[in-house]
């Protein structure tokens, strides 16, 4: 970003598209101080770069600025409610995620996703379930997303069920299961890595492909585990960084 800002502030011709991929890229690489400077001296202003500061504030857990900045913006797109309700989604304000999700003109896939994440972490599986339940048309990112709760919630009946039914098993939905299977004792034996309970067949079949992603899940469970389970799991795709994202299990040679 240092280059881009060298570039920009060289710029003798600035206009709003300019200025936006600024606010954007310095909000979306967590500098969120230097985007609200660009962004308080930005001329004339999008509803990109308005939705760029939103998701940023909210992102960083600062969602009463996040609230404040969304409700003066003069218009708003999908992006800029799924912002703000990512934010309260992610930090566990369910109520106020679940006034946003309701107020929302339209309802696409990530603000579905993100309420289904957020009961899930809460525990409130019902409640997952029922947004989940009510889409027509199910993506692989709500999917996961249902995946996840399930999988925190302890239900790897339902977890394993879905997974299956799943057209697209990309890394998240892989390793969600196979951490899971891990934490609860279910796939694997942990201490002596062996199969067990009927599961432990795809364990194996991921080590075949993905060593990364056990290397990851082992390193993860000997920590202190907190936060709500999608947090883990955001935490444990950090760690994998060689898993391309859309290795799939149905790929894997048995």
């Amino acid at each position: 970003m240092s280059l881009a800002r060298q570039i920009f502030e060289r710029m003798t011709n600035r206009n709003v598209v300019s200025w936006s991929v600024m606010v954007s890229g310095l909000a979306h690489r967590g500098f969120i101080r230097e985007a609200r400077t660009y962004f308080g001296r930005m001329p004339s202003r999008n509803v990109v770069s308005w939705t760029a500061l939103v998701q940023a504030l909210g992102q960083a857990g600062n969602v009463v600025a996040a609230e404040s900045l969304f409700f003066v913006m003069p218009t708003r797109n999908v992006l800029s409610w799924n912002g703000l309700l990512a934010g309260f989604a992610q930090h566990g304000k369910i109520a106020a995620a679940m006034e946003v999700f309701e107020k929302m003109p339209q309802r696409d896939e990530a603000a579905c996703s993100s309420m289904v994440a957020a009961h899930g972490d809460c525990g409130n599986l019902a409640e997952a379930r029922e947004i989940f339940s009510s889409m027509p048309d199910r993506g692989t990112i709500v999917t996961t997303s249902m995946l996840v709760s399930y999988a925190g919630s302890g239900d790897f009946a339902a977890a394993r069920e879905l997974f299956d039914r799943m057209e697209v098993k990309d890394a998240v939905a892989l390793t969600t299961m196979v951490f899971g299977s891990m934490l609860h004792r279910d796939a694997v034996c942990c201490a002596g890595d062996t199969p067990e309970n009927g599961h432990g067949e795809d364990v194996w079949r991921v080590r075949a492909k993905c060593p990364d992603v056990l290397l990851a899940c082992a390193s993860l469970l000997r920590e202190k585990i907190d936060g709500g389970w999608s947090q883990i799991m955001g935490k444990l795709q950090s760690q994998i960084l060689g898993i391309d994202s859309e290795k799939s299990l149905d790929k894997v040679p048995t």
